[in-house]
């Protein structure tokens, strides 16, 4: 994780700060816990943050991970269930630790893009889609 930060001045309104945020990787060895609390008081901070999720917020599903999910499962639709109620409750642990960063109190999140760190549930949606309805972005 590496902590990049752009300003855009906009004539007669002021300076606007993005935070493109991506590649957290929160749970694998190399997350840096102190750089994300710095970057999320940076965010509390400003008086309108202009957020952009650039994908693979954690570590859980790379693609190697969800080939070997989908072969696992691709006839036990009970086992996918447990699989998906597990990756539910990540998710929602992970959607807690990062809301300060995509939900902040003042500003916007432009949106959240996938990466490849992510899990499909087996109703066709994946983890991305569902922390952007929690974020409204």
């Amino acid at each position: 994780m590496k902590l990049l930060e752009r300003r855009i001045q906009v004539p007669s309104v002021g300076t606007y700060n993005i935070f493109p945020v991506g590649d957290l990787q929160k749970d694998a060895p190399g997350f840096d816990e102190a750089l994300f609390d710095q970057l999320k008081t940076e965010i509390q901070k400003d008086p309108f943050p202009i957020v952009i999720g650039m994908g693979d917020y954690c570590d859980n599903f790379r693609p190697t991970v969800r080939s070997k999910i989908d072969v696992m499962t691709a006839d036990d639709k009970d086992f996918r269930a447990v699989l998906d109620d597990e990756a539910h409750r990540r998710m929602d642990i992970l959607t807690d630790f990062i809301k300060p960063i995509f939900k902040p109190k003042r500003g916007i999140c432009l949106g959240m893009l996938k990466g490849h760190h992510l899990y499909d549930f087996a109703d066709g949606t994946n983890d991305v889609n569902k922390m952007c309805g929690t974020f409204t972005c």
